[in-house]
């Protein structure tokens, strides 16, 4: 499948389902904007995207601004992780969601994000400069179509509590399931004990074979913030 493929129907789909309940959110019509402004009206896109997840939250993407309604995603090689994410898989998914989290935001602006990428199976972990990814552009939404709410973006965390066992909700899964449908998307939900307790210690075996493996423990070393001196500094990783 090629990339544009894969990263809108897999990735921008799992980001609007990822985001919680829908609602109209007002739309501003297009507006014309300067050559100094384009920086601006980017910025307050990236102010969104860039709470986008990314495995070990190594944030990778770099945008290169063209004009008010075009520009180049790169992503940096430097902060790939060539033995945890070798086939890239992650890494990729991560970047359409970053995708999708600037066309959530360019909702209210009146404007949708317009992608076209290569067809690239694999990142290139040998380069030394960042890579092209995409190229975007911002077009007129066509009609007042709901969208989600961007500032949701911004509360999104990443839950590290121990799994204790509770089933979600049946209404949180039918909100869910509705969602994925809404996206072209079916989601389901494994209730079963013994599938649940598979799952679970699937994966753990999964974490300690990646352990047990020295190149992609010391990767994984690289991108722990052991204080918060070193978080506040790097803003990036574990």
């Amino acid at each position: 499948m090629k990339r544009r493929e894969f990263l809108w129907q897999a990735a921008l789909g799992a980001g609007f389902a990822a985001l919680g309940p829908r609602r109209q959110v007002a739309q501003a019509r297009p507006t014309s904007v300067t050559a100094a402004g384009a920086r601006a009206r980017w910025a307050e896109l990236l102010d969104y995207a860039r709470w986008s997840p990314s495995p070990h939250n190594i944030q990778p993407w770099k945008l290169q601004v063209l004009s008010e309604t075009n520009a180049r995603l790169y992503y940096d090689p430097t902060r790939l992780l060539r033995h945890t994410d070798p086939t890239s898989c992650f890494t990729i998914i991560g970047l359409g969601m970053f995708i999708a989290s600037l066309n959530i935001a360019a909702g209210p602006l009146g404007f949708c994000i317009e992608a076209r990428h290569a067809a690239e199976a694999r990142l290139d972990y040998g380069a030394t400069t960042p890579q092209p990814f995409a190229d975007l552009r911002l077009v007129p939404r066509s009609g007042p179509a709901p969208v989600a709410d961007r500032e949701l973006l911004k509360q999104r965390r990443t839950s590290r509590l121990h799994y204790d066992g509770r089933p979600v909700a049946a209404p949180i899964q039918q909100q869910l399931a509705a969602r994925a449908t809404a996206q072209g998307h079916q989601l389901t939900f494994a209730t079963d004990p013994a599938m649940v307790d598979f799952i679970l210690d699937l994966n753990r075996q999964t974490l300690f074979t990646d352990l047990d493996d020295a190149a992609t423990r010391q990767e994984l070393a690289g991108w722990i913030r052991t204080t918060d001196e070193q978080a506040h500094t790097r803003k990036d990783g574990l």
